[in-house]
C-alpha cells in the first residue's frame, strides 16, 4: 500500500511531460474560470463504486470504474489513475491537496485540484 502511494505522490510530482489527450478521454472538459475539482479514488474490493469519482461541483461527478481488483488487473488499473490525473493536469488542473486512508480492507484517496489556466 505504500508503494502505490509513494507512485502516485511521485508521479503527481514528475509531472514534466503530458500525454495528448485522445478521443477515449477520461475527464470532462477544463472549465472556462477557475475552480475547483475533489477527486475520490477508492481502492476498496468490497465496494461497489471502485474506481476514481471526479467531483466538478453539483450534479456533476464522472465515476470511472476499476476494473476487478486481481493480480493481472492491478497494473492496469494504476494505469486509468495516471491516465486521468495526466489528462486533468493536462487541461491545467493543479493539485492543492491530497489524503489518504485505509478503509475496510482497502484504500481511501482524495485529491483536491485547482483549475489555473
Amino acid at each position: 500500500m505504500k508503494k502505490v502511494i509513494f507512485a502516485l505522490l511521485l508521479t503527481l510530482a514528475g509531472l514534466v511531460t503530458v500525454n495528448a489527450q485522445d478521443n477515449n478521454s477520461n475527464v470532462n472538459a477544463a472549465p472556462k474560470t477557475p475552480g475547483y475539482i475533489v477527486i475520490d479514488i477508492y481502492e476498496v474490493k468490497s465496494y461497489d463504486g471502485k474506481g476514481i469519482h471526479i467531483h466538478y461541483g453539483p450534479g456533476d461527478t464522472k465515476v470511472i470504474p476499476f476494473k476487478d481488483f486481481k493480480k493481472d488487473n492491478h497494473d492496469d488499473n494504476g494505469e486509468l489513475i495516471t491516465k486521468t490525473l495526466n489528462e486533468l493536469y493536462a487541461q491545467g488542473y493543479r493539485v492543492v491537496s491530497m489524503s489518504s486512508g485505509a478503509w475496510k480492507g482497502g484504500k481511501i484517496t482524495k485529491i483536491i485540484m485547482e483549475y489555473r489556466r
